[in-house]
């Protein structure tokens, strides 16, 4: 999705708190977390770097095989495909909170800029914002087209997830719904699988499928289920199949 090759395994650290754990502050856990930098070249703001996906996919080197190696097992494949489209369906990944996020940091970056880098370096800092929205714009639609260049997702379809009654979490690919709906765009090719637990940790006693019971703990969605080129479903807790 966000693609930066200018400086391979070199552009991501991993931090983690060693202190005491303080309240209020959810950092101080202990958790390793990832810390990136040098990333001037997201979507594509270095026009004589190739794309990573063509990098990945067309040109593999013996550094990155192992990937394409990955890809030939079904369900790393699947894994892979559907992580990408839950990325995509993600508000994290809307086009107008990309932005938004670009203005706030380019809001807050500007003067320290202009005092590393001095007044003449301004314009080209400007010009790359510039490019960096208009990338980020088309690259929705970029990555749909590798996803049908390299996986040949040709068979979308509008999945509906609808809250179960009471509290309750969801768990559909690798996104955690906290007791909400969601819609996306999902491929008939690469099943998609969905769990449910309730505030007690009890499952789903069965799930509605297009308006019919479907007597499963864990739902696979399959092309069967498609109607119309869409699906709704939704969990029914246990005790509450009447």
């Amino acid at each position: 999705i966000v693609g930066n090759g200018d400086w391979p395994k070199n552009n991501y650290q991993l931090w983690r708190y060693i202190g005491k754990e303080q309240e209020g502050n959810p950092y101080t856990d202990g958790r390793y977390r990832h810390w990136v930098y040098d990333l001037d070249c997201i979507y594509d703001l270095e026009y004589w770097l190739e794309d990573p996906w063509t990098a990945l996919f067309e040109k593999p080197d013996s550094e990155n095989c192992l990937l394409i190696t990955l890809m030939q097992v079904e369900s790393y494949r699947s894994q892979f495909v559907n992580t990408v489209l839950d990325l995509l369906n993600s508000p994290t990944f809307e086009e107008d909170y990309i932005l938004q996020v670009i203005e706030e940091e380019n809001n807050q970056y500007a003067p320290w800029y202009q005092w590393l880098y001095g007044a003449e370096a301004e314009q080209g800092r400007e010009d790359n914002i510039r490019l960096l929205k208009d990338n980020v714009l088309k690259r929705r639609a970029e990555v749909m087209g590798y996803l049908q260049k390299y996986f040949q997702v040709e068979n979308p379809y509008r999945l509906t997830v609808l809250a179960a009654e009471g509290d309750g979490r969801i768990w559909l690919n690798s996104l955690t719904l906290e007791n909400q709906s969601f819609t996306g765009t999902y491929d008939a090719a690469y099943p998609v699988t969905i769990a449910y637990r309730d505030s007690r940790g009890h499952g789903a006693g069965c799930w509605m499928v297009n308006g019919v019971l479907t007597d499963t703990a864990e739902l696979v969605i399959t092309r069967d289920m498609i109607k119309d080129g869409c699906v709704t479903l939704q969990p029914i807790a246990e005790g509450k199949k009447e």
